[in-house]
């Protein structure tokens, strides 16, 4: 149910929805559960960047160690895993 649309088929479906509980989770919960979920946003976009940062200086540092150069960088998967004869493993 979508709760930006008012419109029930029922009075017992409109009184549910357009009920005072909901109004007050809406109006007063509502904003705070919004800035919690920014909150979360922001952090993990901080750490995605900063794992991003590691990965890109971890395959620079093995281009200037090697002297070859890395085509593929958006497929890199830092994930610990081994292809076994059952199928793929974490180590």
């Amino acid at each position: 149910m979508n709760p930006l649309v008012r419109v029930a088929y029922t009075a017992a479906a409109r009184a549910s929805h357009n009920s005072l509980f909901e109004l007050f989770l809406e109006r007063v919960i509502g904003p705070f559960v919004a800035v919690a979920y920014d909150i979360r946003d922001w952090w993990v976009s901080g750490r995605l960047a900063a794992h991003g940062a590691q990965r890109e200086e971890k395959v620079r540092e093995w281009e200037r160690r090697t002297g070859e150069r890395e085509a593929g960088e958006f497929c890199l998967n830092d994930q610990m895993q081994l292809l076994t004869p059952w199928g793929w493993a974490h180590v």
